[in-house]
């Protein structure tokens, strides 16, 4: 769920702003209120919200300033004002403002604004999530001038890999023998079988660390193929270098 703060001085409009639109179906939780931007700027350092949709003017802080104040935390900001002016919405694009919504709100331009932003947000810790797998595990890439054979090796691992898995069973399932198998993906994908299969394990753990981070060891190691937490534990230091706690501290604060 993606965090949003609601920082607005009217009592009404802010209730109005929590309970009209259904946050829910858009992956959102609201993790608090703030009446003006002075609060507003120190819920921020605590909660470190995903979204900011605040009001400009307010009492003691004014939505800039609060900007200004919070700067050293990222995360996308949507105007509400009551000025439909030029200067304002100028101010609000220098700060970094996703979108600038006049009074009286339109629930239906909200609710969009909100969408193209949990796009964003998204594509942002996809785009994340793949540098920092790719950091780490350079999976072999198939091309257009390998074997059908080698394709089917990948293919099978990739349905098959939360099972025990065996080259004798992946071997009678394709239809080649062992050997050969073993053989064509050496050749071509420059490493072996189980080679293979730990890395790509391995990657979608770290996707899964990314995405989840809160997950134990052994909750992870069981939903990539692993029934040994201490065992996945050592696969993937042996290939990250680092433990699977030792990487969520590294990475996870990015997300």
């Amino acid at each position: 769920m993606y965090k949003l703060l609601i920082v607005e001085d009217e009592h009404l409009i802010r209730k109005w702003l929590r309970y009209a639109i259904d946050y829910d179906s858009l992956g959102i939780i609201v993790i608090g209120e703030a009446k003006d931007g002075q609060e507003g700027a120190q819920k921020i350092k605590e909660l470190k919200p995903d979204i900011v949709l605040t009001d400009i003017n307010m009492p003691i802080m004014s939505a800039f300033e609060m900007f200004e104040a919070s700067k050293d935390h990222n995360y996308k900001k949507i105007i509400l004002s009551g000025y439909a002016d030029f200067s304002n919405a100028r101010e609000a694009i220098h700060h970094g403002a996703v979108e600038f919504l006049t009074k009286p709100l339109d629930k239906d331009a909200l609710f969009s604004c909100l969408g193209k932003i949990i796009s964003q947000l998204r594509e942002r810790e996809q785009l994340n999530t793949q540098a920092i797998t790719q950091t780490y595990i350079d999976l072999p890439a198939l091309t257009d001038t390998m074997p059908d054979s080698v394709e089917m090796v990948v293919t099978w691992i990739h349905k098959h890999y939360k099972e025990k898995i065996t080259i004798a069973q992946m071997a009678h399932d394709i239809g080649y023998s062992e050997s050969y198998l073993y053989n064509i993906v050496k050749k071509y994908l420059q490493t072996t079988i189980n080679d293979y299969i730990n890395q790509y394990r391995i990657s979608l753990a770290i996707q899964l660390l990314m995405d989840q981070p809160d997950k134990l060891v052994y909750q992870l190691g069981e939903e990539v193929g692993y029934s040994d937490y201490r065992y996945f534990d050592r696969v993937f230091k042996k290939y990250v270098g680092m433990t699977v706690n030792q990487f969520k501290k590294r990475h996870t604060v990015e997300k």
